[in-house]
């Protein structure tokens, strides 16, 4: 993510802004871009604030509230946990939300795919597949065939199911 502009920079740009210079001229001077020297200048004529504004996705969402009776240990989605039901919620209680709205704190607890089965970690499948592995010490090597793959592309291939 990208650092905020230092304050003494933002400083010169409203200064120069306020004292009768266009916004555009001030952001050609010091090397900013003109929109951002124009929205400088636009807070601190309304509100006199000068500082930069935090960065950054909030910590928690304003629809806390609407999510507090959800189950969210459960590994299979239900109704009560799709973002069109957790709308309907938010509208049944007063509030204009959009699907789009909900959806984030519902994603929260989704994880990533990956490479490796979690089944791999269960003490029946670890045993089966050392056992497995030790098992191929006692293969031949006369009587193994290899097939030549390296021109098959697997970028296609699905990664689990």
């Amino acid at each position: 993510m990208a650092r905020a502009y230092s304050q003494d920079l933002r400083d010169r740009v409203i200064d120069a802004a306020l004292a009768g210079v266009p916004a555009r001229h001030a952001a050609a001077r010091f090397g900013v871009g003109d929109a951002t020297a124009i929205v400088w200048v636009r807070r601190a004529r309304e509100t006199g604030e000068r500082t930069a504004r935090k960065q950054g996705q909030p910590r928690r969402s304003k629809l806390d509230p609407l999510f507090a009776g959800i189950d969210r240990g459960d590994a299979g989605l239900d109704d009560q946990r799709t973002p069109g039901a957790a709308a309907c919620r938010a509208r049944r209680e007063g509030q204009s939300r959009d699907i789009v709205d909900v959806s984030r704190p519902l994603r929260s607890d989704v994880q990533k795919k990956t490479a490796h089965a979690s089944e791999q970690d269960r003490p029946d499948v670890k045993a089966r597949r050392e056992a497995w592995f030790e098992s191929q010490l006692d293969l031949d090597p006369e009587r193994l065939v290899f097939i030549d793959e390296t021109w098959t592309t697997t970028n296609m291939a699905r990664k689990c199911g």
